[in-house]
């Protein structure tokens, strides 16, 4: 068992409960949390994304970013993290040297 069937089984445990709570938002239930990654997911391997490919992320904290990160665990991918002040020096910085298979 991958680390995103273990949180695919909390999930479904869980369900309507709350698995965000966000402080300027609605919160998100687990079901929708895992209904986000999925769609994400499809979007990953749509792109071409597979299993050991990196994805390089320069969003900001939100819960759309914990679904792109339960995404790449879906397909495989490793999901790399970027701040979003990087200025793009930085970014490219990162672009060349995680070799990303999206950005």
């Amino acid at each position: 068992m991958n680390l995103y069937q273990r949180f695919e089984a909390a999930f479904a445990d869980a369900g309507s409960a709350p698995a965000l709570h966000c402080p300027q938002g609605e919160d998100w239930s687990y079901a929708a949390l895992d209904a986000a990654a999925e769609r994400m997911a499809g979007a990953l391997v749509a792109r071409g994304v597979g299993a050991g490919d990196r994805v390089l992320a320069q969003v900001p904290k939100t819960p759309q970013a914990v679904a792109l990160y339960l995404a790449c665990l879906k397909v495989g991918a490793v999901y790399a993290p970027i701040n979003t002040a990087y200025t793009p020096p930085e970014v490219a910085y990162f672009l060349d040297d995680a070799e990303p298979a999206l950005f």
